[in-house]
């Protein structure tokens, strides 16, 4: 935990109940640097939301193949905001799919199951959001073996497994050896606070990514109790509106030098208005 030490650390505010923190790390011998982009959402603030990102999510129709689309995530949250009229704040990728276009493991949108693990296998975790009376939301990181439980009003998929769950690692092995990489992650806190977290990789001496160890490592360091792993390297991207701009911009540097195109991701959306 004392291998990176933090470089420097910038806070915008994106909407009531949402922030983002860009955070610089380098190791003691200033040879591993890192670019972190996070968003933390708050589940009490009923003005921030959180949805499945994919493309034309509207025409969707699982039972037509023709409907299922793939777009980098700078066209699926510009589709959000121009085409479903959101204020998108911020979206990061969480899935990529290799074989067809079909929305990885389970996909739920605004109550409508659009896919539930049936139609592109292969996703090994999932984020599902359900609405409490009170209008608040509870964020929970499942397994995907865990069947939908009929609540829920959001779900969208991750590509990989576990980082932390239960607040501890779950990669038993300290190694800094695995390549580094481009990474996107999920996490939750303990109070409910949902973290979306990017970190820029292949980049050296710009940023070098994070090894299999270090994404737990940095998940746990944000707080996080669970967290989890979605598609990283050249799908990992990361975009955001900040407070006072009307622009979506992508803050992260992709590792294949543009952006490539990605099955599922995440969306945030304020419904405070314009800020």
């Amino acid at each position: 935990k004392d291998y990176f030490k933090v470089i420097s650390q910038n806070t915008y505010a994106l909407a009531p109940g949402a922030q983002e923190h860009e955070i610089v790390l380098n190791n003691a011998g200033g040879d591993d640097r890192k670019v972190a982009h996070i968003i933390e959402v708050d589940p009490n603030n009923t003005d921030i939301e959180i949805l499945p990102g994919y493309y034309e999510i509207d025409k969707f129709d699982p039972e037509d193949s023709s409907t299922w689309k793939t777009a980098g995530v700078t066209a699926v949250a510009d589709y959000y905001a121009n085409e479903l009229d959101y204020n998108v704040v911020g979206a990061m990728n969480t899935a990529l799919q290799y074989t067809n276009n079909a929305p990885y493991g389970f996909m739920v949108y605004n109550g409508q199951v659009l896919a539930n693990n049936d139609l592109a296998k292969g996703a090994q975790t999932y984020l599902a959001v359900t609405k409490k009376d009170d209008g608040t939301v509870e964020f929970d990181l499942r397994s995907i073996s865990e069947a939908l439980h009929g609540d829920e009003w959001q779900a969208v998929s991750a590509n990989f497994g576990w980082l932390v769950n239960d607040g501890k690692l779950s990669s038993t092995s300290v190694e800094r050896t695995s390549s580094d990489a481009s990474r996107s992650m999920l996490g939750i806190k303990a109070d409910g606070t949902l973290v979306i977290c990017q970190v820029d990789g292949r980049n050296a001496p710009i940023s070098t990514g994070l090894s299999n160890y270090e994404m737990g490592e940095m998940m746990l360091a944000l707080g996080c109790v669970y967290a989890v792993n979605g598609d990283g390297g050249g799908s990992s991207s990361f975009v955001t509106k900040r407070s006072g701009s009307d622009e979506l911009v992508m803050r992260s540097v992709p590792s294949d030098g543009s952006e490539r195109p990605t099955i599922n991701s995440i969306i945030v959306v304020s419904k405070a208005g314009a800020s």
